[in-house]
């Protein structure tokens, strides 16, 4: 290594409220890292809810539907992590809200099964 230049650290103080934490994030992205903004997610799941608990650890069932799938709360974000893993769930999970969520999921859906030359 030629020409280091050292860089204070004292210059670059980040104060304790705004410094990053990957935790936070980790928890709600599905341990995909995406960046996003925070929202409350409302979905059901039509299988075992341990595996979305396991997923979004401040996630929490609030009650068990009649059809036998669970509501569950989960705090996430609108990032492109959290759609994949929802994305990837297939006919496990059916979002409630929010809309937007909804929206994007249904158009990806529907933009797949035209790869199957499948009308709707």
């Amino acid at each position: 290594m030629m020409n280091l230049k050292i860089i204070s650290s004292h210059n670059n103080k980040i104060s304790y409220k705004d410094r990053f934490e990957s935790g936070y994030l980790t928890n709600h992205t599905a341990t995909l890292p995406f960046f996003g903004n925070t929202l409350l997610l409302v979905i059901d799941f039509y299988w075992d809810p341990v595996y979305v608990l396991d997923r979004f650890p401040n996630s929490k069932i609030i009650k068990e539907n009649d059809d036998g799938s669970f509501r569950i709360e989960i705090y996430a974000n609108d990032g492109y992590g959290v759609k994949m893993w929802l994305l990837s769930q297939g006919d496990m999970v059916k979002v409630i809200s929010p809309q937007k969520i909804k929206d994007y999921i249904i158009q990806d859906m529907i933009h797949a099964l035209k790869y199957y030359d499948y009308d709707i």
